[in-house]
């Protein structure tokens, strides 16, 4: 299975992806598309999206985040409605950047793992649920990582392997 992140901006036109258990077809839509060990993720920001597994079709016409899970041989799916600010959060990796905006160390660690070879560690755990917010270029973990130090006062130990924050 191939993990990863596809991100499709159509302003005009029908745009059709499948998986192995849906198919999602878009009209002048703007949709990421993440699969990973964790199951299936659509965030719908614009258009008109429609998608359908063995069980049905559902349509979407306003921003909505939907998680989907397998239940035997079903594809279950929740769904939750996207605030502009979450729309801004979750399409800036189009350009290069994270936004985080009150996130714990863990979940920003998280986040930016996919973008990266080093490893991210939380070396002690009460730095976990320090609070993050700000933009952060995805290019540069070293940068990230020192203005992470910097943001919740701890330190941070950097190698050509792997980044760790310390109290």
């Amino acid at each position: 299975m191939i993990n990863g992140r596809l991100g499709i901006q159509l302003h005009s036109g029908i745009v059709s992806v499948s998986t192995d258990t849906l198919r999602l077809t878009g009209t002048a839509a703007d949709f990421d598309l993440t699969r990973s060990p964790q199951g299936l993720r659509l965030q719908h920001y614009a258009g008109t999206l429609t998608w359908q597994t063995p069980d049905g079709q559902h349509q979407l016409t306003t921003p909505t985040a939907v998680e989907f899970t397998q239940a035997g041989r079903s594809l279950q799916a929740t769904c939750r409605p996207l605030s502009p600010d979450d729309i801004i959060e979750q399409t800036a990796w189009r350009q290069g950047t994270l936004v985080l905006n009150d996130t714990t160390l863990q979940n920003a660690l998280a986040r930016f793992a996919p973008y990266t070879r080093l490893k991210l560690m939380i070396r002690d755990p009460h730095l976990s649920g320090s609070r993050i917010s700000g933009s952060f270029a995805l290019a540069a973990p070293e940068d990230f990582a020192l203005s992470i130090a910097r943001l919740i006062r701890c330190r941070v130990e950097i190698s050509n392997r792997s980044i760790a924050f310390t109290a």
